[in-house]
């Protein structure tokens, strides 16, 4: 099985040196090998910070503002007045805000 996981990143790593480097360099295999630890490095570091990584983009999914929160600007200028804009732009504010931890004392 580790066997199989080395042949993939070596194989990954192969491929992104043949985009950099010519075939018929001699120092092709220490290219290789440095870009397929590298790619090891990113892939441990990956897993190992990974709920980290979930909870920050599902922190940052939920702050996004949608288009139900944040309202529609209408094509027309008519329609478009001083007092809509305070209001779209108040609840996108309040959107982009973290969201509040609840006291635990």
């Amino acid at each position: 099985m580790l066997a199989w996981i080395i042949r993939f990143v070596m194989f990954i790593a192969s491929i992104i040196t043949g985009w950099f480097v010519a075939r018929d360099t001699a120092s092709i295999d220490v290219i290789e090998m440095v870009v397929s630890l590298l790619l090891i490095i990113f892939f441990i570091a990956v897993g190992v910070f990974w709920p980290y990584l979930v909870s920050w983009f599902a922190e940052r999914r939920a702050a996004r503002p949608t288009r139900a929160r944040a309202g529609r600007r209408n094509t027309a200028r008519s329609s478009w007045n001083s007092s809509h804009a305070k209001v779209v732009a108040s609840s996108w504010v309040v959107a982009c805000l973290p969201p509040r931890r609840a006291n635990r004392n």
